[in-house]
């Protein structure tokens, strides 16, 4: 999706985000997060944090897709720190999350902004890529408290059968199973607590973008995901 020129004004003043997304090599479902500190300083962008090779390589994909897509990329001094700091971060799917931050990452960490998670790879020409792990970060989602999940388009039906999965899963729970206070903090135990966050599916960077700018869904060819019913009960989650 390429935005024309009004649309790119438009979208310099987003809503308030926390961008995050799984950390690989993890044996837990964690997440990292995504800090952007912009500055009117000599334009520039890094990336510190530990980041692997992929990661480090991500600059160029990043920049070459915000402005393949008609956005435009800040002509500010923008740094992105990727925490934990202390280690290190793998997998190209990192590229959704970063570019996102880049975008729409206008003002300092608030506890009222909204979560997102993001995942998928970025090709040069802006379109979004299977980074696979989709269910480390779904899991992952979950665990953070996400309010939204972005994945590429095509990943729409592995991410389908994914929670088909975990709600068959929770449906075999016994009813005994949901007051112990060791299942609060599980994946299934958030997952009824909580539900499904808001699911983005994009097939662009332009598509995400919009989707988090203007909080309407995209439009879709596949059937709605399935959703759970609103929490029921209120207690907080690493038991899968």
């Amino acid at each position: 999706m390429k935005l024309t020129q009004e649309c790119v004004m438009i979208c310099e003043n987003p809503g308030t985000y926390r961008f995050c997304a799984p950390l690989l090599g993890e044996v837990e479902p964690r997440v990292l997060w995504i800090e952007c500190y912009k500055s009117m300083a000599l334009p520039s962008f890094q990336i510190v944090g530990l980041p692997g090779p992929e990661i480090s390589e991500a600059r160029e994909r990043i920049r070459a897709a915000i402005e393949s897509s008609g956005l435009l990329f800040p002509d500010q001094k923008v740094l992105l720190n990727l925490s934990p700091a202390n280690v290190r971060k793998q997998g190209t799917g990192l590229d959704l999350a970063m570019a996102l931050a880049v975008l729409l990452t206008e003002t300092p960490a608030q506890s009222s902004q909204q979560i997102v998670l993001a995942w998928g790879e970025l090709s040069l020409g802006g379109e979004l890529r299977d980074a696979g792990q989709t269910f480390r970060a779904l899991i992952s989602a979950l665990h953070a408290k996400a309010d939204v999940v972005v994945f590429p388009k095509q990943c729409r039906e592995q991410v389908c059968a994914d929670q088909a999965y975990l709600e068959a899963l929770l449906l075999e729970c016994k009813e005994s199973e949901f007051q112990s206070p060791l299942f609060e903090n599980t994946t299934l135990g958030l997952l009824k607590r909580r539900g499904w966050p808001r699911m983005v599916f994009a097939q662009t960077v332009g598509e995400a973008h919009y989707a988090l700018w203007s909080g309407e869904n995209l439009p879709i060819d596949a059937p709605e995901v399935s959703t759970l019913p609103a929490p029921v009960y209120s207690s907080d989650s690493t038991r899968l």
